[in-house]
């Protein structure tokens, strides 16, 4: 067996069949107790659509060949090419379809995944409509002076340490031939969130190519136990800015869009890590009510009436920290911005 017929191979097939782990499906995810290490709540992901595994826990990702390594602590991808032609032949593999089909719904996620299929071009916008279908001609480091003036001059972000975590992609849509391009971050589905700054009119337009997702960034330090929550990239960049660094500590997420914020729980939820959440969300009515969703679904739902009438009678704020039974304080980390609309319009004009 070689690498291309390892990539033809649904990575489902060795957790679920040859290792025989139950997984719990969420979107077009599946979710497992992480068989490399002790996991008392699923925490290890696979996903469908790219065929690859990521260890919420660690960082770690895994291909199928990967995993193969892994479990079976080889020594070098040749042994676990045989080692994998030879479980082919205990256990034929099925097609992914069957896989999905084959674990439990997370009836709870109801989280929107816009771009149903990879190569969509998706806005992101109330109404979420779906254009064209699209495809990345490339996705290279930053060149283009446009988009390096845009960073510098009117997101008054540095350069070079945005450069670290975004990317100048170019794309095309279907049936035509020209060549689009904007600035891009990888979100955890392999899509990108992109946008685009008009200097005629003075706007950024944002898209997305491929799945909507959330944006997942490992911290420095390992045994941390918060994480950082931002609305969106500028957000993340400006503080990074502010701090005078280039990497936080902390794990962070990057909501890119609000309608992602259950995708965001989840994660949490999921990787049993983290004993505080601090979100750096808009300064606006969407913003609140995201920050609202965000921790009533961080509380048990015995407890969410108890924090309704405490919020009620005035003996607590939606930006107290609170710590539930998930372990996790949520805290509101707006009233650093406050009178501005995001932590990015904040840092440009203070």
């Amino acid at each position: 067996m070689n690498l291309q017929q390892a990539k033809d191979i649904p990575i489902t097939w060795f957790y679920s069949d040859v290792l025989g782990l139950r997984g719990k499906r969420s979107a077009n995810d599946i979710l497992y107790s992480s068989p490399f290490r002790d996991d008392g709540q699923p925490s290890y992901s696979v996903s469908i659509n790219k065929n690859i595994s990521y260890d919420f826990a660690t960082g770690e990702s895994r291909d199928l060949v990967g995993s193969v390594q892994s479990y079976y602590k080889l020594q070098s991808v040749s042994d676990a090419l045989r080692k994998l032609s030879a479980l082919t032949v205990d256990s034929k593999p099925k097609n992914s379809a069957y896989y999905l089909q084959s674990v439990e719904s997370d009836k709870n996620h109801n989280y929107k995944n816009n771009g149903k299929d990879e190569g969509k071009r998706v806005r992101i916008s109330k109404d979420d409509n779906i254009y064209n279908e699209a495809r990345i001609v490339e996705a290279k480091d930053l060149y283009y002076y446009p988009l390096k003036n845009y960073i510098k001059d009117i997101r008054k972000v540095n350069v070079e340490m945005a450069g670290i975590y975004l990317k100048e992609v170019h794309y095309k849509l279907a049936n035509n031939p020209k060549t689009y391009f904007g600035l891009g971050m990888e979100n955890m589905s392999g899509g990108y969130e992109i946008s685009m700054y008009n200097t005629k009119e003075k706007k950024t337009f944002k898209t997305a190519i491929g799945s909507k997702d959330i944006t997942f960034i490992k911290g420095k330090d390992d045994g941390s136990k918060i994480i950082l929550i931002f609305e969106g990239r500028f957000d993340f960049l400006s503080l990074l800015e502010k701090e005078g660094i280039q990497r936080f500590n902390e794990d962070v997420i990057i909501l890119n869009s609000i309608s992602c914020y259950k995708r965001a729980t989840d994660f949490i939820q999921t990787s049993n890590k983290y004993s505080e959440a601090h979100l750096y969300l808009d300064n606006d009515d969407e913003g609140k009510k995201t920050f609202a969703k965000i921790q009533k679904s961080l509380i048990p739902k015995e407890q969410n009436r108890a924090v309704s009438n405490k919020v009620d009678s005035g003996m607590s704020s939606i930006g107290d920290i609170l710590k539930f039974t998930y372990g996790v304080r949520v805290v509101d980390k707006s009233d650093l911005y406050s009178g501005y609309k995001d932590l990015n319009d904040w840092w440009v004009n203070k």
